[in-house]
């Protein structure tokens, strides 16, 4: 598939894809992922497509890809996910530190102040 193939005239809303099979691709903005990320995607549906398999990062992974942005709906997304998750706080700042904190756009210590508030709302809700 050429890299600069246009997806959304494809697949996205209104195509003949969403026309015949109800769904479509919508272009989000990218996020910066920890870097071991690949290893730990699972895949959601297996099976379920002949030709397509959607991978989705694991729960400590999704919580970073959130902490550049920042928004009240990345917080309450992470949140959710934390408490239903059971997560650890110590893993979160662990994989924080070895594998996001140095690929982050802005001050370091923005980010560690930001997951840190993240962290302590999250934990104080158990």
């Amino acid at each position: 598939m050429p890299a600069d193939i246009n997806l959304e005239a494809i697949a996205g809303y209104d195509s003949d894809l969403h026309r015949k099979y109800k769904i479509y691709l919508h272009r989000v903005t990218v996020t910066t992922l920890p870097e071991e990320c690949e290893e730990r995607l699972s895949e959601m549906a297996p099976g379920q497509f002949e030709r397509l398999r959607l991978l989705v990062p694991d729960p400590y992974d999704y919580i970073l890809s959130k902490l550049q942005s920042a928004a009240l709906k990345d917080y309450d997304d992470a949140s959710f996910l934390f408490q239903s998750r059971r997560l650890k706080s110590e893993l979160l700042r662990e994989r924080y530190r070895q594998e996001l904190r140095d690929y982050l756009i802005g001050p370091p210590d923005q980010h560690d102040e930001t997951l840190e508030r993240w962290l302590e709302i999250f934990e104080s809700r158990r």
